[in-house]
């Protein structure tokens, strides 16, 4: 099943969020995460990941 989800940026406000999981979407940027501090746990399932945006948001810790 895939969802129609392909934008985070209505994400990006949410400081308090902890734990994102994400299967089966369209996002394929999430740059819009890195300013959320409190985010300890990201599940990215979806294969067609540029990983340069992993890189990113591991450098932040």
């Amino acid at each position: 099943m895939n969802t129609q989800v392909s934008d985070l940026s209505v994400l990006a406000g949410l400081t308090s969020l902890q734990s994102l999981y994400l299967m089966n979407t369209q996002v394929s940027d999430l740059s819009p995460l890195a300013g959320l501090t409190n985010l300890q746990i990201l599940h990215d399932l979806n294969k067609a990941k540029p990983p340069r945006h992993r890189k990113r948001l591991a450098s932040r810790r």
